[in-house]
């Protein structure tokens, strides 16, 4: 049976808080599932690829300060000093804030194959073999990137709708930035839960739909994910391993109430 979340729908904030709380369920299944050495490269790679990206940030930011500096010259050197540092600046926080924006799905497609085969083995361990398996390495890098680059651009042109309308009504700008939030966290939560759907044998149009369908869990998987994003070094080491194992965790929930999740020992498909 191909899941649509048309059984047993929860309530969107419970759903939400399910989501956030699974996090809390994380460590248990990596020692109990001897998962925590499969923790090592993953949270190397997400490391350098996260440092490496704020090292160009910096020397980015710097090359523009240095671009200005060298092509506007004010005959007051306090005031040459103040734009030259003020655009130095600007580029900084742009570079950052685009970071941020697209860091948490960059990780999740460089680590794919890694973060595929730690969501099959929970999988495999939570609710036995799943029909129509298919966790290659390339594949699930492939998958992973379509999905990402997929939810980037919802994401961009959402972003860019509701900053609009904050601008337009600017009384709706704290709501407008509070959906902003949001709409990362839902589309971050997609990315995370769909490593046990395609084990599950679901293509990317049905996880999709799936996700759609479970809006409220993707977005609370998604939130505890940016919550660790936002821890420096740490947070980048253990977000994609503890998001995937959430997401996992949550998804195997949500599919075993909606009865299209063959358990241990069924002969179902």
């Amino acid at each position: 049976m191909t899941p649509n979340g048309s059984k047993r729908r929860r309530p969107a904030f419970s759903a939400f808080i399910r989501g956030l709380k699974c996090y809390a369920k994380v460590p248990g299944t990596l020692t109990l599932h001897g998962l925590w050495r499969y923790q090592l490269l993953p949270a190397f790679v997400s490391l350098v690829l996260s440092s490496l990206m704020v090292v160009v940030i910096y020397w980015s930011s710097r090359g523009l300060a240095g671009w200005v500096d060298q092509r506007i010259v004010l005959p007051w050197p306090w005031l040459d000093a103040a734009v030259t540092w003020a655009a130095g600046g600007l580029a900084f926080v742009a570079m950052v804030l685009g970071f941020l924006f697209l860091h948490k799905h960059i990780v999740i497609v460089a680590l794919a194959p890694f973060l595929g085969r730690i969501a099959e083995t929970i999988t495999l361990a939570e609710a036995g073999p799943q029909p129509d398996t298919s966790m290659a390495g390339l594949a699930t890098f492939r998958r992973s990137a379509f999905i990402n680059t997929r939810s980037i651009l919802l994401e961009i042109f959402g972003t860019l709708g509701l900053i609009a309308l904050g601008f337009v009504i600017p009384v709706l700008s704290p709501f407008t930035s509070v959906l902003v939030i949001l709409l990362e966290a839902r589309f971050a939560g997609n990315g995370l839960m769909d490593f046990p759907l395609e084990y599950r044998g679901l293509s990317v149009r049905e996880s999709v739909d799936w996700s759609r369908n479970h809006k409220a869990t993707a977005t609370g998987v998604g939130a505890g994910y940016l919550l660790l994003m936002l821890i420096p070094v740490i947070g980048w080491m253990f977000a994609p391993t503890f998001g995937t194992v959430a997401g996992t965790l949550q998804s195997l929930d949500e599919l075993k109430a909606e009865g299209a999740l063959r358990s241990v020992g069924s002969n179902d498909s």
